[in-house]
């Protein structure tokens, strides 16, 4: 039994050994609502890509109007430091194997995700960020 119970505590250990994922940056909670004319926005894909070289977060709105960011691996929130922010409802949407599901109408006006898209920047901790579109 305690063979067996130190082999098992060699198998734990060397498990978190050799992992080639980069180690994660700091990162701050993100979450808030888009809204459009004051109307909440569901089903918008907002997207914050970091100014400075790094990894882009991502989140989709609920049917409230309500996102949270999500980093790689599951890990929620947005690297910390000045971000690029697209907000976008259309486009196709694919299954698994890259067969085109659904199309959606494109609700959002061009400028917030296209060239000249938002910026904000991400603290440590919680980030409340909240985006109050007009169409006009």
């Amino acid at each position: 039994m305690k063979r067996s119970f130190g082999l098992i505590a060699l198998f734990v250990s060397l498990a978190g050994c050799g992992s080639d994922a980069p180690p994660l940056p700091e990162l701050g909670l993100v979450k808030g609502t888009v809204t459009l004319d004051g109307k909440p926005v569901p089903n918008a894909s907002i997207i914050f890509t970091p100014m400075d070289p790094g990894l882009r977060s991502f989140g989709r709105t609920d049917e409230s109007g309500q996102y949270e960011l999500t980093y790689q691996q599951g890990h929620k929130g947005a690297s910390v430091g000045p971000h690029t922010v697209r907000i976008r409802t259309g486009g196709e949407v694919a299954d698994a194997d890259g067969n085109i599901i659904s199309e959606s109408p494109e609700i959002i006006p061009e400028r917030y995700h296209g060239q000249m898209a938002l910026s904000k920047k991400v603290e440590p901790g919680e980030n409340p960020i909240n985006f109050e579109l007009t169409s006009k």
